[in-house]
């Protein structure tokens, strides 16, 4: 490990001094100037050492743990590593070259003069978030192509440019196949055995307790946990179960684990769709977290209609070609006698056109000739989105002409309640000149798109208890 923790009881002074000297032996063969010590773990230690090339990150093994029973698996973790040596992932710590000697096993790699996730939590900008998720995201994925899984994907495991513009994941110490191969016996998991090798406070309650058996979704939600205890620390700007594992009780830990779903109260400068995200991912059922997450939701939150239209039908919402040719029909019956109708057309066909799976009226307000709503239903839900649109016609300062500007505002009701418009505080789209609205309707129903996408996150946690739900605009 390159930082203090896990689960295997750390290494002694004596230990650490003689692994120490095993890597100076090693470095004064190839011309290397070793350095400080990075960190070290149960079975391991880093250094940094100097070469002719560059900087590296130098780890040597304890000579215990490439022999005796758990020593064929230990090796074979190793040649793991060893296969991975050259790879194109920019956010996965690159590896140099394995070598046995001094009666144990030297891997070079990497070497980053960057602070670990832990250090910086309460640094991390909130905006650094999605890009740095972004590219842990892109390890995992590097991983998964490859058929292996980290097993211990933690803040300690990850380090951090000074800008926070850049992420690596590192300690490939535990790598394993994605594999359901249990017969080898260089395999961690082999006939009746189920060692627990990661750490406790940043893994699923599944994999804590052993209690499901080695199989691609295993290891998959088991990643999907890991990232979301990343998630959380980003979030939070503290570790996870932080108040369990500082009692140094590891049954306080297991039981948190197993029992405690984090809270992000009062974190509103974070997205709601982080925190949801974040929620998911620590869903304790391991088969209803793998289908809440995939890593596509990963991506900051857009109007992109892959998205939402793959969100869509995530919630079971079908296709109505019947009711999408009848509000065809409507629409072209639509007399625009003038501007502001023109603007409502306008978005109203954009949100139809682009989001065909939800189906939509368009619903005028009675004497109010600058307003109007439009209803999305969600025919898997009882619920529908009302987006009430009004145009505001001030007169501008110089006297040079109308200066509109529009209000979007967005309501989750139930499908009885009756439509109508709801003013309120809501975003407001400058729009300018009085006639163009062809074109500034993309503004518009941008921010349709967005109240679509907040609606679709609540949604997707279940049915909210209060009738309406204001999403603002």
């Amino acid at each position: 490990m390159w930082s203090k923790g896990g689960q295997m009881a750390e290494m002694t002074e004596v230990q650490l001094e003689d692994l120490r000297k095993r890597c100076e032996t090693y470095a004064g063969h190839r011309g290397y100037k070793l350095k400080e010590r990075l960190g070290f773990g149960g079975s391991a230690a880093v250094f940094h050492a100097e070469t002719n090339a560059g900087d590296i990150a130098l780890k040597v093994y304890l000579p215990e743990f490439l022999v005796g029973d758990g020593g064929a698996a230990e090796r074979r973790r190793i040649e793991l590593q060893r296969q991975l040596i050259g790879h194109t992932c920019s956010s996965l710590v690159q590896l140099r070259q394995v070598s046995y000697e001094e009666e144990t096993c030297f891997i070079e790699m990497e070497y980053f003069p960057w602070k670990d996730l832990v250090k910086v939590l309460a640094d991390v900008p909130r905006a650094s978030i999605y890009p740095l998720m972004g590219q842990l995201i892109e390890a995992v994925k590097f991983l998964e192509s490859e058929s292996l899984v980290h097993r211990d994907i933690k803040p300690a495991n990850i380090l951090i440019s000074p800008g926070f513009d850049r992420l690596v994941l590192i300690d490939l110490g535990v790598v394993r196949e994605a594999s359901t191969d249990e017969d080898r016996l260089d395999n961690t998991d082999h006939g009746h055995v189920r060692p627990f090798i990661a750490t406790a406070q940043y893994s699923s309650p599944e994999y804590l307790f052993r209690t499901l058996p080695p199989s691609a979704d295993l290891w998959s939600a088991l990643t999907v946990y890991q990232v979301g205890g990343v998630l959380h620390d980003l979030i939070a700007r503290s570790p996870m179960f932080d108040e369990e594992t500082k009692t140094g009780n590891r049954y306080a830990v297991a039981l948190a684990v197993q029992q405690k779903m984090p809270s992000f109260d009062g974190m509103h400068d974070v997205p709601i769709e982080l925190r949801t995200l974040a929620l998911h991912c620590l869903t304790k059922d391991p088969s209803k977290r793998l289908k809440l997450v995939d890593w596509d939701r990963f991506a900051p939150p857009s109007t992109d209609i892959k998205s939402i239209q793959k969100r869509l039908a995530a919630l079971g919402v079908a296709r109505t070609k019947q009711h999408a040719q009848q509000q065809e029909s409507q629409k072209q019956e639509l007399e625009r006698r003038d501007v502001a109708r023109s603007l409502f057309d306008s978005v109203y066909r954009l949100v139809k056109e682009n989001f065909s799976d939800v189906p939509i009226e368009n619903i005028s307000v009675n004497n109010e000739p600058l307003c109007s709503v439009l209803r999305l239903h969600f025919p898997a839900t009882e619920r529908a989105l009302d987006v009430s649109i009004a145009i505001h016609w001030p007169q501008d300062s110089e006297g040079t002409g109308l200066q509109p500007d529009v209000t979007v505002q967005g309501t989750l009701v139930h499908k009885t309640c009756k439509p109508q418009f709801r003013d309120g505080v809501g975003v407001t789209v400058m729009t300018p000149g009085s006639k163009n609205f062809e074109a500034h309707a993309q503004s518009v129903f941008e921010e349709a798109g967005g109240l679509l996408l907040r609606a679709l996150t609540i949604l997707e946690q279940g049915e909210p208890d209060q009738d309406e739900v204001r999403l603002g605009g």
